[in-house]
């Protein structure tokens, strides 16, 4: 047992990506369902997109814009096999704050063997390439913070003004920096500080 019914003419949307409508509930099909309706109805699930992720030589700081079909290592880096040298990933509640996975390394060795949407992730190239990650969109982009340092992702493909992005967790951090890897350049947001 999953959830509901599909139904031909519900029109709510699944907010979370697990194939289940969240919206206009419970749904009565116009009324026709008496008692209630249907608190589960399914929803046919998004199919699965490419998105190209230009990368230069050297380390960039880059995260996961889908949840991806494979998100183990290496295979997730397929398309940039052999012009790469390591990962890096931060955890902040981890007793082993950084992990890393060096292709050349026995994977004994690797401390880092799947890569998430709500990591931020560096990655060292040896070459100019376009990482390309298949997956699906992500609807639920709650990411858990800790006190201090977090090295998080942007976990979606829907371009947003940094202070929508943050809207709730408004007035709980001091700072934010992206990296560009391009002009090898951080930008710094800082809330109290208009831009």
């Amino acid at each position: 047992f999953l959830a509901g019914n599909f139904w031909h003419d519900y029109n709510g949307s699944d907010t979370n990506g697990d194939g289940i409508g969240n919206t206009f509930l419970p749904y009565n099909s116009n009324s026709r369902i008496l008692n209630s309706g249907d608190f589960l109805p399914l929803v046919r699930p998004s199919p699965p997109t490419t998105v190209s992720i230009k990368l230069v030589t050297g380390f960039n700081l880059v995260s996961l814009p889908l949840n991806p079909l494979n998100n183990t290592l290496p295979g997730l880096l397929n398309s940039i096999n052999n012009n790469y040298n390591i990962v890096y990933v931060y955890n902040s509640s981890g007793l082993l704050k950084w992990a890393s996975f060096n292709p050349s390394r026995p994977a004994f060795l690797n401390t880092l063997n799947k890569l998430y949407p709500n990591q931020g992730f560096w990655i060292n190239l040896l070459a100019n390439k376009t990482l390309n990650i298949t997956g699906i969109q992500n609807f639920n982009t709650n990411i858990k913070l800790k006190k201090g340092f977090n090295l998080i992702g942007y976990p979606s493909i829907q371009v947003r003004n940094i202070s929508q992005a943050t809207t709730a967790v408004n007035n709980t951090f001091t700072s934010i920096f992206a990296y560009n890897s391009t002009i090898k350049q951080y930008a710094i947001y800082n809330p109290s500080i208009p831009y």
